[in-house]
């Protein structure tokens, strides 16, 4: 029991290499990186999941783009009309909008449909 008013360790407690206190000290440490890796994970996750976002969104409205000028369609309609790709092929949306932004080839579907 240490009396009142002196450190819980002195100086060279904490310099010693080997003592129980540095011993405590390397897995309270060791604790709390471990804690924060899992957070650094997550963050590096989520930057990555923004950044696919991102990209698969720029490719999207460049489709929608392309639908808008080719078939004078609004652009709910030209999202529409990829939803609707989509849904009958079941391939995901970005997918189709990639392929028709590379080929400028429309995916199989009757375009002048223009429900939304």
């Amino acid at each position: 029991m240490r009396a009142p008013g002196r450190p819980a360790c002195s100086l060279s407690d904490l310099t010693r290499s080997g003592s129980a206190t540095d011993k405590v000290g390397e897995k309270w440490f060791r604790r709390r990186a471990a804690g924060h890796d899992g957070a650094m994970d997550s963050q590096v996750e989520r930057i990555e999941q923004l950044t696919l976002a991102m990209r698969h969104r720029t490719v999207i409205g460049i489709a929608l783009g392309m639908l808008m000028e080719r078939f004078d369609f609004s652009q709910d309609e030209a999202f529409g009309y990829l939803r609707r790709c989509s849904q009958t092929q079941n391939r995901k949306l970005y997918d189709i909008a990639t392929e028709f932004a590379e080929s400028r080839q429309l995916p199989p579907a009757d375009p002048r449909r223009r429900s939304a």
